[in-house]
């Protein structure tokens, strides 16, 4: 991958990957925990907050907080929840979309989010093939990603690492990659980050990881076409 594709794809990530944080009341004082990764998409002009449906399943919409702007403390507002049926039993529905709500959620004019529409899905089908160069970015179960309760801060260190496509998954709409970078040593939390591919304008949106083995580095993902199928359901 050359310089500028790297800067793109950082940049890609920078806007549109964040960590998912759960409120609690076990520490009154700064009620959160970290559980997973997520990335922001735009359909029909509305942006919506992506994740796996395992990361947050165990606790209500009004528990999960993302950040509106990359490492700020300002949460997204949500208006809508949406998962597919099947999402607890079934690794090619493990995901859910929340539709950020404008009116509630602080600086959304400025939010940015990946563009997913029926052009997305047309480009992602070229990525897809044995021996593609894509990347993710998360925020891994690292120790620079955790909640500093003494210091009442979120700490947050995205990483973003080079994938190669290796073939279909088993189920319809996923795929498997394995990470050629080997940035990371905690795979937890990693599912819900965005697979992105570099092209000239910035990058273009592959899929959604779902689940990864830090044992051999192959990590399962969603591709565009399920999460623009989903995105057209949320609007019916």
């Amino acid at each position: 991958m050359r310089a500028s594709e790297s800067a793109a794809l950082t940049m890609a990530f920078m806007r549109v990957s964040r960590t998912v944080l759960i409120e609690h009341e076990d520490v009154p004082q700064f009620p959160y925990f970290k559980v997973g990764s997520a990335f922001l998409v735009r359909y029909n002009g509305a942006v919506f907050a992506l994740t796996a449906h395992h990361c947050v399943k165990d606790y209500h919409a009004d528990q999960i907080r993302i950040p509106a702007v990359d490492g700020g403390r300002d949460f997204l507002a949500f208006n809508k929840k949406w998962v597919p049926r099947g999402a607890d039993a079934n690794d090619h529905l493990d995901f859910l979309l929340l539709r950020v709500d404008p009116g509630a959620t602080p600086g959304y004019a400025n939010i940015g989010a990946s563009q997913i529409d029926r052009s997305a899905v047309a480009r992602a089908r070229d990525l897809y093939r044995p021996g593609a160069t894509l990347a993710f970015s998360g925020f891994p179960g690292e120790a620079d990603n955790r909640i500093d309760y003494d210091g009442l801060s979120i700490r947050t260190q995205r990483v973003v690492s080079r994938v190669q496509y290796l073939d279909k998954g088993a189920r319809p709409h996923t795929h498997l990659a394995r990470d050629v970078d080997r940035l990371v040593t905690n795979y937890g939390s990693l599912s819900g980050s965005p697979v992105l591919s570099a092209n000239a304008s910035g990058a273009d949106v592959a899929g959604l990881v779902v689940r990864a083995d830090h044992s051999t580095g192959d990590m399962l993902f969603l591709d565009v076409a399920a999460i623009w199928s989903a995105l057209q359901k949320t609007t019916v």
